[in-house]
């Protein structure tokens, strides 16, 4: 004889595993998770945004302090044709021809220290985006076409405060993080409570000389009709196990609101850095414009009182050094503000916004991906490169640019090279 049983059995958990909240704690964790990561990514391509920013104002101050070397050269060597012929005529003694003329060799090594320091700062630039095949292949050099800009826009701390709260990539990992630790307690809870579930079966038993012909009879004829309703109940040996477990659960949430407000605080602060940081360097540039002018007329002044036989050209190639160095002075504390600029950008969370770089992410959960936004109107993007395969660049201006040129119509470097992503 054969015997078989056919039917169905329905567990509902009453205790342990109860509700839709329970069952889909995991589902939610997993989406944190998976957020978190996108986040982190996207808080990565901000900073490499900032540094790519940041060593192209360095390449910027290495080729216009590489002009000023260059202007300080033909200083030197008018000095030093001035004094040959003063001393041609009996007027200069030869000692002050050969104090000029090591000034002369003096600035041209200084220009040459200026365009090596030149071209490390374009290899530290490029480090972040080129590709070894391409620099085997055309050993290309960049050279910047953007200007550096001379003024600042108005800033309001209140403003910016509460703009780096909404926007900050951090600030939404700190959210994200809270609520993953909520979900992660939830499931502990759940997991910590005894097992109670609500049992019921039913069914029918088939009795026969042969296997087949049992369920025949049991399913078929209603044989054996079997139907079971109950509750069981159970507590795991290591409950203290599981209580500890939704201890941490809960301690692990109170650290998240801890961290939340710790970034907070964090964000805060850098703002205020980053915003006092531009205030004292606009007061910088301010400070090296009247040095260099000063130091421009001292020279004048020095070199007329030369000519005039009350001084030496030793004073004079002091003076006019002094007049480099305020020039180059000038232009860090330039470039320096414009680095303020992008660090001010950086922890308000609006960089990407300001080079018109936009971030998609894919509404079914895909990773999220740099895009190259639809501009309808022209947007100030001050980072942009020209490659050439000349080994050296020459500054293509005679001063300083001025911001308030028209702006560029086509996207600027980091637009083009991001937006390929």
């Amino acid at each position: 004889e054969w015997e078989s049983f056919t039917g169905l059995t329905i567990t509902q958990p009453l205790w342990r595993g109860f509700g839709i909240t329970a069952n889909t704690a995991e589902i939610r964790i997993a989406k944190s998770n998976l957020k978190l990561a996108d986040l982190e990514w996207q808080a990565k391509a901000v900073q490499v945004v900032a540094e790519v920013t940041k060593r192209y104002y360095d390449v910027v101050f290495a080729r216009e302090n590489m002009k000023v070397q260059r202007d300080g050269i033909g200083l030197a060597e008018k000095l030093m044709d001035d004094t040959t012929k003063r001393n041609k005529e009996g007027v200069a003694a030869t000692n002050d021809v050969l104090v000029a003329e090591a000034g002369v060799y003096s600035r041209k090594e200084e220009a040459l220290a200026a365009e090596m320091q030149y071209i490390e700062r374009q290899n530290a630039l490029q480090m972040l985006y080129k590709r070894a095949d391409d620099v085997i292949a055309k050993g290309s050099r960049v050279e910047p076409v953007d200007k550096l800009m001379t003024s600042v826009p108005e800033t309001n701390r209140g403003s910016l405060l509460g703009t780096a709260m909404t926007k900050r990539v951090e600030i939404q990992q700190a959210e994200e993080a809270v609520g993953l630790r909520g979900a992660q307690v939830q499931l502990a809870k759940n997991q910590s409570r005894p097992k109670l579930d609500l049992v019921a079966s039913g069914g029918y038993h088939g009795l026969s000389g042969s296997l087949g012909s049992t369920y025949d009879r049991g399913v078929i004829d209603g044989q054996g009709p079997e139907w079971t309703v109950g509750m069981q109940f159970s507590v795991p040996l290591n409950f203290d196990h599981s209580r500890a477990g939704k201890r941490l659960a809960e301690t692990q949430e109170t650290q998240a609101h801890v961290q939340r407000e710790k970034v907070r605080l964090q964000i805060a602060l850098e703002v205020d850095t980053a915003l006092g940081r531009l205030r004292t360097d606009q007061q910088r540039v301010t400070a090296t414009i009247k040095s260099r002018e000063a130091a421009a007329q001292s020279a004048d002044g020095e070199l007329k009182r030369l000519r005039e036989g009350v001084t030496t050209s030793y004073q004079v190639l002091q003076l006019q050094k002094e007049y480099s160095q305020t020039r180059s002075r000038e232009l860090a504390a330039l470039v320096d503000m414009n680095k303020d600029l992008v660090d001010l950008y950086l922890t308000t969370g609006t960089l990407l916004e300001k080079y018109g770089i936009l971030i998609q992410s894919d509404a079914k959960g895909i990773k999220s991906r740099l895009a190259t936004p639809v501009v309808t109107g022209p947007v100030k993007e001050p980072v942009r490169v020209k490659e050439t395969v000349a080994p050296k660049t020459k500054s293509t201006s005679e001063s300083l640019p001025v911001e308030g040129d028209a702006p560029p119509k086509k996207r600027g470097f980091l637009g083009r090279m991001f937006g390929k992503n």
